[in-house]
C-alpha cells in the first residue's frame, strides 16, 4: 500500500439510520469523501455481506473504522465509540475539530453525492451550534433531530484519518515507514494533529511489532 495514500471505509451503526461511507487520505492532509450511503434493512440481511467485504478490504489495504459500542462486530475494524473523552473532550467534539480544520483550510473535499450530509457551524440555520465551555474552548452543539447516522459516518472518515489503529504487522510496517520518512511541514492545522497521531501509532506499533516477536 502507498505510505502517502490511505484507503478508508467506516460504518455507522449506533442508530436505526445507519450509514457507511468511504474516503481517501492522500498528500498528506487532503480528505477526500467520494461514497456515504445508507444501510438499509434489519442486519440479518446485510451483516454477512458487510462483514465479507470489509476482510477483503482489510487485505487491500483500507482503514476501517465502526461506530459500534460493543466493539465485537468485525475483528477488521477499529471499533470508535464518540462518547469516549480524552482530556475532557469526547471524540465527538474532537472529530469535529479536525472536520472544520480540514475544511477551513480547503482540505476537506466532498464528491457531490455526499453533501447532502455536510455539516456546518455558528451560521443561521446550521446544523452545528457552537459555544464555548468554561476554559474558553470550542464546544459543538449538534441538532439532534437532524444530526444521523450519515453525518457520523462522514465524521467517522475524519477520525479513521486521525486516529486509525495498526490492524496487522502490514499496518504496523506501513505506518513505521510513514514515520520514519522526513515529510515537509505543512501549513494546516492538520499537520500539527497528523504529527501527534503518527508519533502515537508509531509507539502503538513498536509495542504491538515487540509483542510479535
Amino acid at each position: 500500500m502507498d505510505a502517502e495514500k490511505k484507503k478508508i471505509f467506516t460504518l455507522s451503526l449506533d442508530s436505526e439510520n445507519r450509514h457507511m461511507a468511504s474516503a481517501i487520505l492522500f498528500d498528506g492532509n487532503r480528505l477526500a469523501i467520494t461514497h456515504c450511503v445508507p444501510v438499509a434493512g434489519p442486519p440479518s440481511q446485510w451483516r454477512e455481506k458487510m462483514l465479507a467485504d470489509m476482510e477483503t478490504k482489510a487485505a487491500t489495504g483500507f482503514a476501517i473504522a465502526v461506530e459500534d459500542r460493543s466493539g465485537a462486530f468485525s475483528p477488521h475494524a477499529t471499533s470508535v465509540c464518540f462518547d469516549d473523552a480524552e482530556d475532557g473532550r469526547t471524540l465527538l467534539q474532537q472529530s469535529f475539530d479536525w472536520w472544520f480544520s480540514l475544511k477551513n483550510s480547503g482540505n476537506l473535499l466532498l464528491d457531490a453525492s455526499v453533501t447532502r450530509y455536510d455539516m456546518k457551524a455558528g451560521e443561521e440555520g446550521s446544523l452545528i451550534d457552537i459555544r464555548h465551555d468554561e476554559k474558553g474552548r470550542i464546544v459543538y452543539h449538534p441538532n439532534w433531530m437532524q444530526f444521523h447516522g450519515g453525518h457520523k459516518a462522514m465524521l467517522l472518515c475524519v477520525a479513521a484519518a486521525m486516529l486509525e489503529e495498526p490492524l496487522s504487522g502490514r499496518w504496523i510496517d506501513t505506518m513505521l515507514a510513514a514515520v520514519s520518512k522526513q515529510h515537509p511541514i505543512s501549513p494546516s492545522p492538520f499537520a500539527s494533529w497528523q504529527a501527534i497521531t503518527m508519533q502515537r501509532d508509531a509507539d502503538r506499533a513498536k509495542e504491538l511489532r515487540g509483542s510479535h516477536e
